[in-house]
């Protein structure tokens, strides 16, 4: 995209592993959606910019915080129920 820094890629890559493995792999799933993702018209008017996930292999949550897990799986329920209520 014209708007991401050119040399975003290359920060990211020289990080050592350890110390960001997985917000590594969350901001290149940023960038990737940037560069690659589906526009969609969303309510409020400013648009989405979407990429599909395979949640089969791994669920994808940045553990470097506390994260709420029965939020998230009343969400997740949310989710499905609101699928299943329009099909």
């Amino acid at each position: 995209s014209k708007h991401l820094r050119p040399d975003l890629n290359s920060d990211l890559c020289s990080i050592p592993p350890l110390q960001m493995h997985g917000e590594k792999q969350y901001l290149q799933q940023i960038v990737h959606t940037i560069q690659y993702g589906s526009k969609k018209k969303d309510p409020s008017g400013t648009g989405t910019l979407s990429a599909c996930y395979n949640l089969r292999g791994e669920f994808p949550l940045l553990t470097t915080k506390h994260v709420f897990w029965k939020g998230v799986g009343e969400e997740l329920l949310w989710f499905i129920r609101d699928k299943e209520g329009r099909e």
